[in-house]
């Protein structure tokens, strides 16, 4: 049985949706670290889902990429150091209280952009749940970014994106684009979307404390 990271194994997806082929966030260790490797190469997979969004969000997808360099240049330093996103944050927080290192501008910008994605699935899975029959995903996707990016960006920005979404897919049209079988049903789907959450969503939570742990400003960096 092999598996795509700790404690998720790829039989325990579907086999009919991209996210068993997505690298896993790692599930959480008791010494509550990130690996630093296995990240980088989690978030460099789940972008794809900003492909399946449409075109118009290439430049968000070289944003997010843009910001996990960053990160493994870092990584690449130092490997043995920097074995996890924890030694990272923790050494970035005693030479620059405010953050503003290059590594952690990173790190926080990506996070907001994985927190967007993240809210997208639970959009999606919360929707699926309540069998909401409205096939538009742009409420979803305008819910998304109110909850994690809208705050941070300025009014260009803000208007860009409002515009870009009225590009997006239906929510069935979105949700085939996950499938790899013509045969494969929403409920492997939203079962594999369920599933690819859980450590997603605990990953996310973790680097939220130690922004808080390590006194880094979260507030100042915005576009």
């Amino acid at each position: 049985m092999s598996t795509n990271t700790e404690g998720i194994y790829m039989s325990d997806f579907s086999g009919n949706t991209i996210f068993g082929n997505l690298k896993q966030f790692s599930k959480l260790n008791e010494k509550k670290t990130i690996n630093t490797e296995l990240f980088i190469q989690a978030c460099k997979d789940v972008t794809a889902l900003l492909d399946r969004l449409g075109a118009q969000f290439s430049i968000a997808k070289k944003d997010m990429l843009g910001n996990v360099k960053r990160i493994e240049e870092r990584f690449n330093t130092n490997k043995s150091q920097y074995t996890t996103l924890n030694s990272i944050m923790e050494e970035d927080s005693k030479d620059s209280p405010k953050g503003h290192t290059s590594a952690i501008v990173g790190i926080l910008w990506l996070k907001r952009g994985l927190e967007f994605l993240c809210a997208i699935l639970d959009g999606l899975l919360k929707a699926y749940e309540k069998k909401v029959i409205d096939d538009n995903l742009r409420p979803i996707i305008l819910e998304a970014y109110e909850k994690t990016l809208k705050p941070y960006h300025g009014m260009v920005s803000k208007f860009l994106f409002s515009n870009l979404t009225r590009l997006v897919p239906s929510k069935s049209n979105f949700n085939k684009a996950l499938l790899l079988r013509e045969d494969a049903t929403n409920e492997m789907l939203f079962k594999d979307i369920s599933l690819y959450l859980e450590n997603f969503k605990d990953n996310l939570e973790l680097i939220n404390s130690l922004f808080v742990q390590y006194g880094l400003n979260l507030e100042e960096s915005s576009k």
